[in-house]
């Protein structure tokens, strides 16, 4: 898969040359990203989703979440901050 870029909304803001000028380190981002094999590369499952995941976790988050509408009023989640850190704590 290549990377490609819309700039459909870029447009009066940046132009093409200053997008020709980091086409090379986008697209070296993409190929490492693509790899898995650079640094962080273990926060990138979110590139397998929603083809590759687990299934049978996924049923128990709904089942979890059900319960949770029928029983509770309110859901307090608590955790260490940031998109991705909080949410796994």
């Amino acid at each position: 898969m290549a990377l490609t870029v819309n700039n459909k909304f870029l447009n009066g803001f940046v132009d093409s040359s200053a997008l020709a000028a980091i086409k090379a380190d986008a697209e070296a981002a993409y190929s490492l990203a693509k790899a898995k094999n650079g640094p962080g590369s273990d926060f990138l499952g979110w590139l397998d989703l929603p083809v590759d995941y687990d299934k049978e976790e996924f049923d128990r988050i709904i089942k979890a979440a059900e319960k949770i509408k029928n029983t509770a009023d309110i859901l307090v989640a608590i955790g260490i901050g940031g998109s991705y850190l909080g949410a796994r704590a």
